[in-house]
């Protein structure tokens, strides 16, 4: 007989459990965002946003949200990992990508660390209108 492989149980950080919970976002939106397989997540999303400055933020904050569900993970985000999403999914706006992020600040706690931008609680409210938005 051919065994069933176990089902691995999505594992939501207490950190990740906590923002669900201030913001009112079910925990069911996570697996609509994402497939997660033990400690690998890969975004299922698509936004449904087609302006460039919109989608990028979303796609910014969403980033952070997969990084907190990592292990040991934190609600942050790299702006290159975000610049190639925004390629992909074709809502890349060279000329002002930057721009968008320091003109949506508040969302973040700073802008300085590249590689980690952190989101301010600013960030996390408008990411749990993103998760709404995006998986109602």
């Amino acid at each position: 007989a051919l065994e069933t492989p176990p089902v691995r149980k999505l594992i939501i950080s207490i950190d990740v459990r906590a923002f669900l919970g201030q913001y009112g976002v079910p925990e069911e939106s996570i697996p609509k965002l994402f497939v997660i397989e033990g400690e690998e997540i890969r975004p299922t999303y698509i936004l449904k946003t087609t302006v460039k400055v919109d989608a990028q933020i979303q796609m910014a904050l969403l980033t952070a949200l997969e990084n907190a569900l990592k292990p040991g993970g934190k609600f942050e985000f790299s702006m290159e990992v975000v610049r190639q999403r925004c390629k992909e999914h074709v809502v890349y706006d060279a000329a002002n990508f930057k721009a968008y992020f320091k003109n949506n600040a508040n969302l973040f706690k700073s802008l300085k660390d590249e590689e980690h931008v952190e989101l301010s609680p600013d960030g996390k409210a408008q990411l749990a209108e993103a998760i709404l938005e995006i998986t109602k």
